[in-house]
């Protein structure tokens, strides 16, 4: 059995197999977001460990993220430094779920960040976003609109193109 003439090139193989690859993660990435919120962003207020209340009106006008996470969660862990990067330039809140205040001091040992953390310990404001796993990402525009969402890991860069995506 012969190949059709536009499977001849090995490259076009090798192409077609990375668009099917890609179309698979994007379908899968869909699917496990599924059940996050859209729409206006759920209001909340939360004491940050530095004593301040966070909430996303705090930062209306601006896009920002929401961002849930543990302490407990490796890819948490690796996805820390673009969080703290992005957080530089932009408002981030760091929820970590199911932790308490004690919890995150540990965790951060002594050290600093730039993130604006705070403990969901009860998963309160989680439920209301629709969080059922961590790592969760949402942006959240200006207008105070969820205009992207994403679980699981997420590069720097492509945190920040949905920042730029967010039209501010």
């Amino acid at each position: 059995m012969t190949r059709p003439a536009f499977l001849a090139s090995k490259w076009t193989r090798r192409a077609l197999a990375v668009a099917f690859f890609v179309a698979v993660f994007l379908l899968l990435s869909g699917w496990r977001a599924r059940e996050l919120a859209t729409g206006p962003a759920p209001m909340f207020e939360v004491l940050a460990l530095d004593e301040q209340i966070l909430s996303p009106a705090r930062f209306a006008g601006q896009p920002q993220v929401i961002y849930f996470w543990t302490t407990w969660c490796p890819v948490c862990k690796a996805q820390r430094g673009a969080i703290e990067s992005v957080a530089e330039d932009y408002p981030v809140i760091a929820l970590a779920l199911g932790e308490t205040d004690a919890q995150i001091r540990d965790y951060l040992d002594g050290g600093t960040t730039a993130l604006r953390m705070a403990a969901d310990s009860d998963g309160r404001i989680a439920r209301r976003y629709g969080v059922q796993g961590v790592p969760a990402i949402f942006i959240v525009d200006g207008e105070g609109n969820i205009v992207s969402r994403q679980m699981g890991y997420t590069t720097e860069l492509g945190i920040r193109l949905r920042l730029f995506l967010s039209g501010e």
